[in-house]
């Protein structure tokens, strides 16, 4: 993972200093919305009946971004995400599943680099990292289906802050007061075992040994943004008190 990670950091580094990129300096602030998909995670080899399945979740927020030069901006924000899995149990004559939802405060950190499709449309690509606080109220929940066939997941938090490395690709369009619209693909990787997932199963005849599985608030997120040109407005004050 590291090797890759470094190899698309060179090629993006390439693209940025090749690249007769366009203006975007200046600060933009506004808000993304973030339906996403994520699971759980393996720590070693899963029992044969069992299985993990991706599941959507949304998350949302306030973005901000500052141009330093024509060709790079830094980026930021305030989001909540809620993240979902789901374990599934073949052994259990009910085959149920069992769903679990973690709630993140997000704080992104990175930077943009933008190459030009047309004189108001442009590709741009994301690299960073995001810092991530669990709100869920418990450090310890249990769920039990059912009482004669128990089949169970214990959710222990591990570490309260969190972390993810960030990439992305979006569609850009700027508008000719210079408000940004984006639409993009955004994959968010999470590092370490900041919680373990316990599963139990005591299904009659055909109980399994407990085993362990995290979530790591990693997810793949299809990201929709608007960012407002904040020397806009400023320009709209000016020439009203001119006026």
């Amino acid at each position: 993972m590291t090797n890759r990670l470094g190899l698309f950091l060179f090629i993006l580094l390439s693209i940025f200093v090749t690249s007769n990129i366009s203006a975007q300096k200046g600060l933009r602030l506004g808000f993304s919305l973030t339906p996403s998909t994520s699971r759980a995670s393996m720590l070693d080899l899963m029992p044969e009946g069992f299985g993990r399945r991706s599941t959507f979740g949304i998350g949302g927020g306030a973005m901000a971004q500052y141009g330093l030069s024509s060709g790079i901006a830094l980026h930021t924000g305030f989001l909540m995400n809620s993240l979902s899995f789901t374990v599934l149990n073949d052994n259990n004559p009910q085959k149920d599943n069992i769903k679990g939802t973690v709630t993140n405060f997000e704080i992104p950190v990175g930077f943009y680099l933008r190459q030009p499709l047309s004189r108001q449309s442009f590709m741009r690509e994301l690299v960073g990292i995001s810092v991530l606080s669990n709100r869920n109220k418990n450090d310890i929940a249990y769920f039990r289906y059912p009482e004669d066939n128990p089949f169970a997941l214990q959710t222990v938090i591990n570490n309260r802050i969190s972390y993810t490395v960030n990439i992305g690709v979006e569609f850009m369009r700027e508008l000719e007061n210079g408000h940004v619209f984006t639409v993009g693909i955004l994959y968010k990787r999470g590092l370490g075992n900041p919680m373990s997932l316990n599963v139990f199963s005591d299904a009659s005849n055909n109980a399994v040994e407990p085993f362990e599985m995290s979530f790591k608030s990693g997810y793949i997120g299809l990201n929709f943004s608007f960012l407002f040109n904040l020397s806009e407005f400023k320009s709209m004050k000016e020439e009203l008190y001119f006026e």
